[in-house]
């Protein structure tokens, strides 16, 4: 019980680390370069956006309504869905209608409430997770462990996800809040541990090892240094590949 609480301390005293990563990756979308280039996946910008759409409320939630194309009589998970997908498609076609699309989307992102609200969103959602895992050891090649996730997933997005730990699969901002840092710090001290099996520190402990894989990644995230592996195996079928969310999936994972 005791370990239990200790590990959901670790785990709570990461969320405002990983905020302020999120905040910095979130803000390369200004102006529509990040996702010109692809720097935010189409799912994770629709997971963005369905976030900020559940966070605020107000000002911000009216212009997301317009944006979305949205009115009082559709606001159905369904109906949100389908119009982010809208935006997707809007953000692909090489013309003004992209541009505009972008720049009203880049607008909400600098709203003057978006920060904390999403924050106290994000640490909602990464508690609730939190205490339904133990957060010692994660092994993704157990179907128990896969099964837990995946129910989690599609809770979450109310069945619009159905898997995050399959072959290929990109992950979500919310699952990097709940499993980027418990990915890049699996505990080498020993020598014992196994790839794919995730051994949560402290954050404030840096970890630096020498990987056997020549695809060693060395990620800087949270104010910290962190070492994963990210060989081909590991990346076809593990969450590894969630470790951050422009750096692996840009130049580490199969195309």
């Amino acid at each position: 019980m005791g370990n239990n609480q200790s590990n959901q301390t670790l785990f709570t005293k990461s969320m405002d680390a990983f905020s302020d990563q999120f905040y910095r990756e979130l803000n390369l979308m200004i102006g529509g370069e990040a996702i010109e280039n692809k720097i935010f996946s189409p799912f994770q910008l629709y997971v963005t956006l369905f976030t900020l759409y559940l966070a605020t409320d107000g000002q911000t939630k009216f212009e997301l309504r317009t944006v979305l194309k949205l009115n009082e009589t559709k606001l159905t998970e369904k109906a949100i869905h389908e119009s982010i997908l809208q935006i997707l498609r809007g953000c692909e076609e090489k013309n003004e209608d992209r541009k505009s699309r972008t720049k009203c989307i880049s607008s909400l992102f600098v709203a003057s409430d978006y920060k904390d609200k999403i924050q106290r969103k994000f640490n909602q959602m990464l508690l609730l997770y939190g205490k339904n895992l133990d957060l010692q050891f994660l092994d993704f090649r157990d179907s128990l462990m896969k099964w837990t996730v995946d129910r989690w997933c599609i809770q979450r997005t109310g069945g619009l996800m159905t898997s995050c730990t399959g072959r290929h699969c990109l992950l979500p901002p919310l699952f990097h809040v709940d499993l980027m840092y418990l990915v890049g710090q699996f505990d080498v001290s020993s020598g014992k541990t196994h790839p794919t099996r995730l051994h949560f520190r402290d954050p404030s402990n840096n970890v630096t090892e020498t990987c056997e894989s020549q695809d060693k990644l060395n990620v800087k995230t949270g104010g910290f240094m962190a070492h994963a592996r990210v060989a081909r195996g590991i990346v076809d079928d593990c969450c590894i590949k969630g470790c951050t969310w422009s750096y692996l999936e840009r130049y580490c994972l199969p195309s």
